[in-house]
């Protein structure tokens, strides 16, 4: 039995292509009852043209179909089964009797186990897709394959019987498109990549990969598309990466790399998207070295040991849409070159050496930007107008005044951190507008007054960090609406008010709830024991008497905690 769930199903516009099989209406109802359609994505099935149906496509000359069962549909061309949930079934073996198959798309859809080696009969398949994430399918090393002409093969996030390469991937010369990344594969055997000189798009990411095996992909002069990120990479980047004239795409982040970048790579002038993150590579990156990259779109070069030095008159010769830089030295002035750049879609400037204000200039050219990440700067003045973004990342900087409220305006945001700052004043009521709001952080400022009652209209919050500031008077009884909230901060403030009996009634998602160093009084709710997945809880430093509630010992969530993460006074002291 097949099952097909409301928000898994067959793609009714892809699923049956190429059929040239007597059968029709009939075979088609057999194969449709096998199916538990609750979603009804096959409720056009009926009638007598079943060439009309959502899903079919006919032979154009004789308008045959398929036979009733998947076993007998030999002439199936084109068969897409992905996003299903098959509830853990193997593959069927049977599929490899679809002799004249070009297409198998099995991925997304819930199959574990062995992949049969039946598969191995479908000499004429151009593409296989079974990439299935943390299903654990089972990769066999077989000794030999049928399908040489494939063009493309995707095995990622699944689990070899070893964590060399399966020796069938030498007889498939001819492959185009070549998936194997998160496979904990570690082969030190480099032959087998040297032999697929066809290929352009390699993907070995989140494996065991080592330099040497980069250095024999370096032949493949066909390549377009190299992703070696999160391997075992260390030492310099291969001088002989610059053989890939073709390409587009390389990706090295998070491995071990150190010593400058060679010159080489600086010479391949289609590279679009260039990610060298997270190594330990070193070195001043100059506009000389940029020079030639007038096609680059993404450049990741963050958690490295670089500095940029440019001249402030540095106008690059790309448009540059993602930008990460992140722990790059590149101030103390903002950089002025940004100020060409009028398709930034997301910058990372974090900790950055940047001691300086923010351009009025800054933002003005881009309204596709969905996010800013600046923290950990030495920014000041105060907050400009910004634009449309998804998030706004300012925290650990010198910026001075209040909120302005030209932040309202960005109701796409959904994550806004301002903390550890010296903004001063109230919490603009129409902050209350960003419905899609997720993520409030303001803690660690000089903010004052009631906290506003219109905070309770984010009904999308998950994280509300308030402390330490001058937040005084009462809490707003909105705040209950605040339903998805997992970690409140209100610490360090002035807050006078008993605990609400609704923290423990309504937010029932809370994980981390600290009240300390204020002017809560009162007893303690029992109510507070309703929080089943409390994991942080802090009282302390407040005027609360009474008993400590005996349901406290029920809070299971706790034991998984480090020690000293449950604080409780019942006196300010």
């Amino acid at each position: 039995m097949f099952s097909l769930e409301k928000e898994a199903w067959i793609h009714p516009h892809q699923f049956f292509k190429g059929w040239q099989q007597r059968g029709r209406n009939f075979s088609l109802l057999r194969f449709k009852n096998s199916l538990a359609d609750e979603s009804n994505r096959l409720s056009s099935w009926i009638g007598e043209d079943c060439c009309s149906w959502d899903g079919i496509s006919c032979h154009k000359t004789t308008s045959h179909v398929l036979s009733p069962s998947l076993v007998n549909l030999t002439n199936l061309r084109y068969l897409d089964l992905s996003v299903n949930n098959f509830s853990g079934l193997q593959i069927p073996t049977f599929l490899g009797l679809l002799k004249d198959l070009r297409y198998l798309n099995l991925s997304s859809a819930g199959f574990v186990g062995e992949i049969p080696h039946h598969l191995g009969n479908l000499s004429h398949l151009r593409y296989l897709d079974i990439d299935l994430e943390n299903c654990r399918l089972i990769v066999p090393h077989l000794l030999h394959v049928n399908f040489t002409s494939f063009s493309s093969l995707q095995l990622s996030f699944n689990q070899f019987l070893n964590p060399t390469l399966p020796p069938w991937l030498r007889n498939l010369t001819g492959l185009q498109d070549l998936g194997l990344s998160y496979n904990n594969l570690d082969d030190k055997v480099h032959d087998t990549f040297r032999q697929m000189t066809s290929l352009v798009k390699l993907d070995l990411g989140g494996n065991h990969f080592d330099t040497s095996t980069l250095r024999s992909i370096c032949n493949i002069s066909s390549l377009t598309s190299l992703d070696m990120s999160d391997n075992e990479l260390q030492g310099s980047i291969p001088s002989e990466i610059g053989q890939f004239p073709q390409l587009t795409v390389l990706k090295l982040s998070n491995n071990r790399l150190n010593d400058t970048i060679p010159s080489s790579l600086w010479q391949l002038t289609k590279l679009q998207a260039l990610y060298i993150g997270a190594n330990a590579l070193t070195g001043v990156l100059s506009e000389h070295h940029f020079a030639k990259l007038k096609e680059l779109k993404w450049l990741d070069v963050s958690d490295n040991l670089f500095s940029l030095h440019v001249s402030s008159s540095w106008v690059p010769p790309f448009q540059l849409r993602y930008i990460w830089m992140k722990s790059v030295k590149i101030g103390p002035r903002f950089p002025n070159w940004l100020r060409t750049q009028k398709e930034i879609e997301e910058l990372n400037m974090c900790n950055a050496s940047i001691s300086d204000a923010i351009p009025s200039w800054f933002g003005v050219h881009s309204n596709d930007t969905r996010g800013l990440i600046l923290s950990g700067n030495k920014l000041e003045g105060s907050l400009n107008s910004v634009v449309q973004m998804l998030y706004l990342l300012l925290n650990h900087n010198h910026f001075t005044g209040s909120i302005p409220e030209d932040l309202c305006k960005l109701r796409t945001l959904i994550y806004l951190d301002l903390s550890n700052n010296h903004l001063s004043g109230r919490i603009p009521l129409c902050l209350g507008n960003l419905r899609n709001l997720r993520i409030l952080h303001l803690g660690s400022n000089s903010l004052y007054g009631q906290i506003p009652g219109s905070l309770g209209n984010l009904g999308e919050l998950i994280s509300l960090q308030l402390s330490k500031n001058r937040f005084d008077g009462k809490l707003p009884p909105s705040m209950q609406n605040l339903k998805r909230l997992q970690f409140l901060d209100l610490g360090e403030n002035r807050i006078a008010d008993t605990i609400p009996a609704w923290i423990g009634e309504r937010l029932s998602d809370l994980e981390f709830l600290t009240l300390q160093s204020n002017n809560f009084h009162g007893g303690i709710s029992n109510t507070l024991c309703q929080l089943p997945n409390l994991q942080v809880l802090n009282l302390e430093h407040n005027d609360l008497s009474g008993s400590i509630p005996h349901c406290f010992k029920n809070f299971t969530a706790m034991e998984s905690t480090k020690p000293g993460t449950f604080h409780l006074s019942t006196q300010k002291t």
